[in-house]
């Protein structure tokens, strides 16, 4: 096995040939915009984990910075 990693062009184009060959031919521009909206969901469900992540990181790093810095008060 190689380490070669395909692009998302890559990808792309393998999902719409592999689409026209199930479906038939005369469709491939559709189902290279269906891998689109695919990837731009994947993206986004991504994105939003992501995003969750950091605020929890940062809610942990305020919470324990105040817990230094207490002076007894």
């Amino acid at each position: 096995m190689s380490d070669y990693t395909p692009t998302t062009e890559d990808v792309r184009e393998d999902y719409a040939i592999g689409r026209n060959e199930v479906i038939g031919a005369g469709w491939y521009s559709l189902h290279r915009a269906e891998f689109d909206r695919w990837l731009a969901a994947h993206d986004a469900v991504k994105r939003a984990e992501w995003e969750a992540e950091q605020r929890e990181r940062i809610a942990s790093e305020i919470e324990a910075e105040g817990a230094d810095t207490s002076d007894g008060l």
